[in-house]
């Protein structure tokens, strides 16, 4: 498959308004070169305002030229449908760092979080600055600087992508549509006021709270919550409150880069940087490229040897693109244009109700003159789910739906709470509702009591009937929750996330492992099941 002269050979992702591809970009003399294909998925291409989301990227990035600022190459049409050739980026997405860290046990270090953030103010100030050929001012503002736009490489650098919705600082915003991601924005954003470099500082700054603490300013909110945090005005939480051992210059900067008042901020991305630059002086530990790319290897080492053994065979032409495996797509899930659309009917929903309370939210998303979705890009990892049960063997359904017999692996399923359904002969059936949040993966195992044995009178002489099922031990009920929310183990198995209802356990004393990390919760918690009944337990942690 080809769009003009690049041959599609690989899917890599799909978007919020795009299908992107590995492609190979023929020359003379087998001087070939891979590159990405990034085109307008089918169902937006006659959607005006997508497409000019999609050329406004390809205008504004194709006049940058930086090592921190991913390279585009053409702007082109084919076939009717427009397309962005750009440099293929051989790394990770900073959540997708942040995120395989944590489960590796091998946390960014204070001045690793601080050489990447630096990288990317880097990137920032020169696309902040740029001017025209003519020599003109072009100070563009990227609006949607977050961990999923930032891609580390395994070769230690950094490059900002995606500039799907960035503005020239002296346009307004004609559209009066909420765009970017609600969690990294500035409050000027989130009141639909004229933006500046600022807005990206702050952004930026939300992305180096979330790394240096591990954890999420705004942890487990709905969009009306989040957009009522964000046009908020009292200050926010400093990074210390989160993790005490913050260096104290570390903190002093996040918390510059959050300061609800503009004026207050930084005045320019070079200030953060070289603030960052100082820090990292200070600390006596330079961090470079070499550091960078020996933490991405330790943490990809598999991923990236299938990756590029693909890359190559997919070159040479040897595999079918359709079955590239999923350890070269990258970890998303495609969000349908009918779901993208509901989201839109939610924020303005939203937006209405923060209006109509008080919170002064303004113009934020104002009335569309056509039905459309809002351009907000959506990337989500997808969660995976293994069931089993105890004992093995029963049948599953998931949402009412067929899923075959205990154990199981799931990987289709969306990010949301789930029902889970468990049939076994002589066993009673079990139900188990689940919360899958992205890039999840969570073990369920669901323990099945056997059926009541009936009494049968002494005179009656016993029928043969097929014989019970082995004695199973006593069990009980109990359904948890807790304030914060809370992953819960008991011993190695992990039962899901609170709340939890209907858990059935053995009788007896159990001792439970609640854990949040965003929360800094690490504790164990007793409770008594009692033999048939249930228990009920409610937590303020």
């Amino acid at each position: 498959m080809a769009v003009a002269r690049y041959q599609l050979v690989a899917p890599i992702a799909t978007g919020g308004m795009a299908e992107i591809w590995l492609a190979r970009q023929p020359g003379v003399q087998n001087f070939d070169r891979v590159v990405v294909v990034k085109r307008l998925i089918n169902s937006l291409e006659s959607d005006n305002e997508h497409i000019e989301m999609f050329l406004t990227e390809a205008r504004l990035a194709a006049q940058l030229n930086h090592p921190n600022v991913v390279q585009i190459f053409e702007l082109g049409e084919y076939e009717g449908s427009f397309f962005i050739a750009m440099e293929y980026l051989d790394g990770e997405n900073l959540a997708t760092v942040r995120t395989t860290a944590n489960r590796a046990s091998q946390a960014l270090s204070y001045p690793l979080a601080a050489r990447l953030v630096t990288m990317a103010a880097e990137g920032l100030q020169y696309a902040h600055t740029r001017t025209s050929f003519d020599g003109r001012p072009l100070p563009i503002v990227h609006r949607d600087v977050s961990p999923q736009n930032l891609i580390v490489t395994y070769e230690g650098g950094l490059k900002l992508v995606d500039f799907g919705i960035a503005k020239v600082a002296t346009e307004a915003t004609t559209s009066g549509k909420l765009k970017g991601k609600i969690r990294y924005m500035p409050p000027e954003q989130g009141r639909a006021e004229q933006l500046d470099e600022r807005a990206d500082i702050f952004s930026l700054g939300m992305v180096l709270f979330e790394i240096v603490t591990n954890t999420r300013m705004f942890p487990r909110m709905d969009e009306l919550e989040l957009l009522k945090n964000v046009i908020a005005d009292e200050p926010l939480p400093r990074a210390r409150t989160r993790r005490p051992d913050v260096p104290a210059r570390l903190d002093a900067i996040v918390a510059k880069a959050l300061e609800r008042r503009r004026e207050d901020r930084f005045s320019s991305a070079r200030e953060m940087q070289n603030a960052l630059e100082e820090y990292l002086r200070l600390e006596g530990r330079p961090i470079g490229s070499t550091e960078i790319s020996a933490f991405m290897k330790s943490l990809f080492a598999d991923r990236m040897a299938e990756r590029r053994r693909l890359i190559e065979s997919a070159m040479a032409g040897e595999i079918n693109p359709a079955l590239v495996p999923e350890t070269f797509r990258a970890p998303s899930v495609t969000m349908s244009v009918r779901a993208r659309a509901s989201r839109g009917r939610r924020l303005k929903a939203i937006a209405a109700a923060v209006v109509l309370a008080g919170f002064g939210l303004g113009v934020i998303l104002g009335k569309p003159d056509r039905a459309v979705a809002p351009p907000v890009s959506v990337q989500l990892a997808a969660p995976i789910l293994d069931i089993d049960t105890d004992p093995a063997g029963a049948t599953l359904e998931v949402d009412s739906v067929a899923r075959g017999s205990a154990p199981v692996t799931i990987s289709d399923l969306a990010v949301g709470e789930h029902k889970i359904t468990a049939r076994h002969e002589h066993f009673v059936t079990t139900t188990r509702i689940v919360t899958l949040t992205p890039g999840d993966r969570q073990r369920v195992v669901l323990p099945l009591a056997a059926e009541p044995v009936p009494v049968v009178a002494a005179a009656t002489p016993a029928p043969t009937a097929a014989p019970a099922p082995a004695a199973v031990k006593k069990r009980g009920k109990l359904n948890l929750s807790t304030k914060p929310w809370t992953t819960v183990y008991l011993g190695q198995t992990k039962l899901g996330e609170t709340p939890l209802t209907g858990l059935s356990l053995p009788a007896g004393k159990q001792t439970l492992h609640l854990v949040n990390p965003e929360g800094q919760i690490d504790t164990m918690v007793e409770v008594e099941i009692r033999a048939g009944e249930t228990t009920n337990k409610k937590l303020r942690l």
